[in-house]
């Protein structure tokens, strides 16, 4: 996928508090916890390379010849440049030819011609990647995640419960069947708010789990959770659940990942922050097949279709979310980002 365009004559003035508090972010958050930078199936072959950036730094995660992953600083931070020209130093990603830089957007998974780098793959790993420094990197289940910190912090303490539901079943059984890119009109911190009362779940419980009844009713939509995705073309594909109860499992962890688990299919949703007041989300959507072609392609384009509609609904929410709702993600990061650099406090609004 290409870059999101992101026309600079409408992107609003840079504030000195907004900037102030993007180098703050990078430097207590970013730069402290692992972030998710996206999920294994985009990474097929070996030599296959994801933009990573993180904070701001440019980052990438590349498929190994043994099958393992490699993360490392790009070779061209700046890309072309020698110094942050001032168009990139306002807290916005800009739509620049040179993606590896850590202020350009990030695009889609690049693809190895038969192992080998692609012109692209030079910005990003040069011609010496042995030179690079290498990152740390994990995974847990489909989920990739790097860090900064050193040492690395505990991965299974920050991601709480949705460790435990990524590794195992269902997610870890299904195949990844498609991936869609949105964009939110909201800080980072927000996003999954605004996901979160898409699907209709309570965001002001302060709970990291939350789970939703069967007959939630999606906002703007005359159907349920379950009708939305069980009926037409997603039936084609298996259930999750045995016993077929249709429960809907959302599970979030901090920064920047969300999990979802829904009757017959299980989405990862990582926030990209892409400036000020808005984000990229990346959706991998991951099902069990009925092993039927037609019915299949129909089934995953009922759950794109089902997806573009939530993440639509989160768009216009995102817009509308109000600086004093209490939210996990916001209240760490205040916590963070106060003059103590702990965990603890009251979120500051954003």
């Amino acid at each position: 996928m290409s870059a999101t365009e992101l026309p600079m004559a409408s992107l609003p003035a840079p504030t000195p508090a907004g900037l102030r508090e993007l180098a703050l972010e990078d430097e207590r958050i970013w730069t402290r916890v692992w972030a998710c930078v996206g999920v294994e199936q985009q990474l097929p072959a070996p030599g296959d390379l994801l933009p990573a950036t993180v904070g701001h730094h440019g980052l990438h995660v590349q498929r190994r010849p043994d099958r393992g992953l490699r993360a490392a600083f790009n070779v061209l931070q700046y890309g072309s440049c020698w110094t942050i020209p001032a168009q990139c130093g306002h807290g916005h990603k800009t739509n620049c030819p040179y993606v590896s830089c850590a202020h350009s957007l990030d695009t889609d998974a690049l693809r190895a011609q038969d192992g080998a780098p692609t012109r692209e793959m030079r910005q990003f790993i040069g011609f010496n990647p042995l030179k690079l420094a290498d990152v740390p990197v994990r995974t847990a289940g489909p989920l990739i995640f790097v860090t900064l910190a050193d040492p690395p912090p505990s991965l299974d303490e920050q991601l709480g419960a949705l460790g435990p539901a990524a590794r195992l079943e269902p997610l870890g059984g299904l195949e990844h069947v498609a991936r869609l890119w949105a964009e939110l009109d909201c800080n980072w911190k927000r996003a999954s708010d605004a996901l979160f009362e898409a699907l209709g779940a309570p965001t002001d419980g302060g709970r990291w789990e939350e789970c939703l009844a069967p007959d939630t009713i999606v906002p703007a939509k005359a159907t349920s959770h379950g009708e939305l995705w069980t009926a037409g073309a997603a039936a084609a594909l298996e259930p999750l659940a045995p016993n077929g109860d249709g429960e809907i499992r959302l599970l979030r962890a901090f920064p920047n990942v969300l999990l979802a688990v829904l009757p017959n299919h299980a989405a990862a949703v990582v926030v990209k922050p892409t400036r000020l007041d808005g984000v990229t989300l990346v959706v991998s959507l991951f099902a069990r097949r009925s092993g039927k072609s037609a019915e299949d392609e129909e089934a995953v384009a009922g759950l794109i279709a089902g997806w573009g509609a939530v993440t639509g609904e989160a768009r216009i929410r995102s817009r509308a979310l109000g600086p004093t709702s209490i939210s996990p993600i916001l209240t760490q990061a205040g916590g963070r980002l106060a003059d103590n650099g702990g965990t603890d406090g009251a979120a500051k609004p954003t």
